[in-house]
């Protein structure tokens, strides 16, 4: 993001998660009331109870899918294809109905984990004692359900070891001793889950429900190391981190201990964030649901699919190359060895589509085992290890400028229309480009409010060189918009896609709202941080899944080198 930009808010309830309380024992209906319960009554322990909760399912059964069919993919040793997997039964029981706004909070060990592999959730009430379970789903489409049971525990007891929401502040944190908010909390331990092999990759919400219905969530990613897939899909949980206001501060500002109002940045923003901690947005969630509808439209459609995250991209556990590397959501930091790994995969053939904008913006690096994010941005010349590799800041401001492998960069944030709650139109460009294949598309045909709070181009008046670097460019929309974040200034949003020499594509969608045009299960309208319920705002899009389908189709062609 710019300097000069304001920060709209991409997720939609922002309600705010507590902190967790961590369970001293497993317990039951039948157990009695522990000391420092509050108005804890035998109906809610049993409300607690009659959730139903089988654990993972290995049927595998027949998928008459033509879009599995057609992408012929393998049973594997460690469980269910993607198409097999949505074929299960599915719920809607994922879904909060009750935000705890701070009485329940929880984060987790791990920000992914290896299917087989333990990870740990701390938990956090109000009052020690408190009972609470825990719901693991998976989500994807199931029958437009999205998401699956995979585990209910049995009831837990709380520890009150500290709370925050944006309102109220925090309460019993430990005392944020570096100047710029750093919180990194040392939480005692509430319940470890061990992730069967069976469990097939993909997003996972640990959902906390306490007796009285309070719910919050911790999200966890179940990567397949190794286990061949056709497509990556990297989650961006440096981003979450980055947004992450939770105790207060993040990269984008804090928050005023007195008045509760937020100071954005340059200067008013922490250097360094903490994955030891819940998630300030979405009730626990950090950004899920922004990526989200990309999610389940490629499950939905059957792609053979597999996660990872930044975390684990940097430390390179993925044993195996897929066809295409996918970025989903708002993929804004980046490390050095994860854009490494990435121009590797490019060069050795590997497809790459990014499906938002303003990724690889900021160049961030790790500490404490990967738990700690660090990123000096705007001051990168106060990082001290400045003129290093290890050095933070913007990817162009540090001599490696993003478009160098996206093919495009960030250029800005659209103005939309306050009076109708609408985005500017992406507009078709080069209705012959093969990624138009079957849609009967024209030459200036427009698809309406998918370009979101930021977009990327090829075309930038503000920077004094083409974004483009490859004569293979192409440009299959050129989108005006009026830029906010430069004075007004119009310019020209762009989706574009190159053919490198090793003969693998890169695809930029340049817009973050790319996704909302794939589906939009949740029904959600967001702008200026509002979310209104209004479905004809942010419809799925024909020309954007069938140019997305164009392209993923394409990936799974061998390449011919340029």
């Amino acid at each position: 993001m710019t300097k000069l930009k304001t920060f709209r808010r991409i997720s939609v309830f922002f309600s705010i998660a507590s902190l967790t309380v961590i369970p001293l024992a497993g317990c039951n209906s039948n157990t009695a009331k522990p000391p420092g319960v509050i108005n804890v009554s035998k109906n809610a322990n049993s409300s607690l109870n009659n959730q139903s909760g089988n654990n993972e399912s290995h049927v595998t059964r027949k998928v008459s899918n033509k879009r599995a069919s057609q992408i012929k993919t393998k049973l594997t040793t460690t469980g269910l294809t993607i198409a097999q997997e949505n074929r299960l039964p599915g719920t809607t029981a994922w879904r909060i109905t009750r935000p705890a706004h701070g009485r329940i909070q929880g984060y987790a060990s791990l920000d992914s984990v290896n299917q087989g592999g333990k990870l740990t959730f701390y938990v956090s009430t109000w009052y020690t004692g408190t009972l609470y379970n825990i719901k693991i789903f998976r989500m994807g489409y199931y029958q437009g359900k999205g998401g699956r049971l995979m585990k209910t525990t049995p009831l837990l007891k709380s520890r009150a070891q500290g709370w925050w929401n944006s309102k109220s502040g925090g309460h019993h944190l430990p005392q944020q001793k570096n100047p710029k908010g750093f919180l990194h909390l040392n939480w005692k331990p509430s319940y470890q889950l061990k992730v069967p092999p069976s469990w097939v990759s993909g997003y996972y919400l640990a959902l906390l429900t306490d007796a009285h219905g309070y719910q919050s969530y911790i999200p966890f990613i179940v990567r397949s190391d190794t286990q061949p897939h056709e497509f990556l899909v990297d989650v961006p949980v440096n981003t979450w981190q980055a947004y992450n206001y939770w105790g207060d501060w993040s990269f984008y500002g804090h928050y005023a201990k007195t008045t509760r109002k937020q100071k954005g940045y340059a200067g008013n923003n922490a250097i360094e964030v903490s994955f030891n901690r819940p998630y300030s947005a979405d009730n626990g969630a950090g950004l899920t649901f922004l990526e989200y509808p990309t999610v389940y439209w490629m499950e939905k459609e059957g792609y053979n699919v597999s996660y990872t995250t930044s975390v684990a991209l940097d430390e390179g556990t993925t044993q195996w190359t897929p066809k295409g590397f996918i970025s989903v959501g708002h993929d804004e930091y980046w490390t050095g060895k994860m854009r490494n790994r990435v121009t590797h995969m490019l060069n050795s053939g590997v497809n790459l589509a990014f499906l938002g904008a303003n990724d690889m913006y900021w160049k961030v690096r790790y500490s404490d085992n990967h738990r700690t994010l660090i990123g000096y941005r705007w001051e990168s010349k106060r990082d001290p290890l400045r003129g290093t590799p290890e050095q933070t800041g913007g990817w162009r401001y540090i001599g490696n400028p993003e478009s160098t492998l996206l093919g495009q960069m960030y250029q800005g944030q659209p103005r939309g229309d306050n009076a109708t709650w609408s985005d500017p139109n992406w507009i078709v460009s080069d209705p012959s480009n093969w990624l138009y294949k079957g849609l009967h598309v024209y030459k200036g045909e427009a698809v309406r409010n998918i370009i979101g709070w930021e977009y990327d181009s090829a075309l930038s008046s503000t920077y004094s060189r083409k974004a483009l670097h490859n004569k293979n460019d192409v440009i299959i929309s050129a989108s005006p918009v009026i830029d906010r974040a430069y004075k007004n200034k119009k310019e020209y949003m762009t989706t574009s896609i190159y053919k490198a020499k090793s003969g693998a594509y890169v695809f930029d969608a340049g817009t973050t709202w790319w996704g909302y045009g794939l589906s939009n299960p949740m029904h959600y309208q967001i702008y200026e941080g509002i979310a209104m319920k209004k479905p004809d705002y942010v419809s799925p899009s024909p020309i954007i899944q069938g140019v997305t389908r164009n392209l993923l189709n394409r990936f799974m062609e061998p390449a011919a080198k340029v």
